[in-house]
């Protein structure tokens, strides 16, 4: 089977094929903007593309430990209070913090990567009911009572969209990090997801916003680009 650094071979020589062809593209033509998709998809883990392939160390998989790291070290975290120029000196609270974790590519598929992601938390220990995917909640009243969880420190990792979770989500109180596994096309909604966390009524003084890339690959150009 191909690996990832295989497939960058395989997306230049797809690029290459278009560049040389004569005439405008026929109905079934392999076209830019699929080998821009493909080329996203194989960046976050090669399993995108053929999920029967072994794995391998990808940033879907970097992101999985830092979420387990950051999961651990915040068991007790300290928590100030927010006071009108910022924060108080010492923590008035401690306690569990939260996370979340923004994918956007091959949420269903033969590799569905949110369920992947929270599959794979908890092999690792971590609890089924501290992990989260924002589609299962469906009604408004459901979601609500789904971010009062993270704000409580119930629910400590919350995985979705940009298009799910990048508005009209206020579970910030104990957000610690946020990871964001892919570029997007505009700079908005890279603003709207890291707008979670640095948000009024966040009781970290400091939070930590983790951004993916896989080098070698589109990745770093949809980067520059945003």
């Amino acid at each position: 089977t191909m690996s990832q650094s295989d497939y960058q071979d395989e997306l230049k020589r797809r690029m290459k094929a278009i560049e040389n062809r004569k005439g405008p593209p026929q109905k079934g033509d392999d076209i830019m903007l699929s080998i821009i998709g493909d080329g996203g998809k194989s960046a976050i883990d090669y399993r995108l593309i053929d999920a029967t392939a072994r794995k391998e160390p990808s940033k879907l998989e970097e992101m999985i430990d830092n979420v387990e790291r950051i999961w651990k070290e915040t068991k007790r975290a300290p928590f100030h209070a927010i006071t009108a120029d910022g924060y108080s000196d010492k923590p008035v609270d401690f306690g569990p913090a939260g996370q979340m974790v923004f994918s956007d590519f091959g949420i269903n598929g033969d590799f569905p990567v949110q369920k992947y992601v929270a599959a794979e938390l908890q092999r690792r220990g971590i609890p089924k009911g501290q992990i989260a995917i924002i589609s299962d909640f469906k009604s408004h009243v459901a979601k609500q009572r789904l971010f009062n969880d993270m704000n409580e420190g119930k629910v400590r990792i919350l995985i979705g969209s940009v298009a799910k979770m990048g508005t009209g989500v206020n579970a910030q109180r104990r957000l610690y990090a946020l990871h964001n596994m892919d570029a997007q096309w505009f700079p908005a909604n890279d603003q709207q997801r890291n707008g979670r966390i640095i948000r009024q009524g966040n009781m970290n003084p400091e939070v930590e916003i983790h951004d993916y890339s896989t080098k070698g690959t589109y990745d770093s150009t949809m980067w520059g680009m945003m």
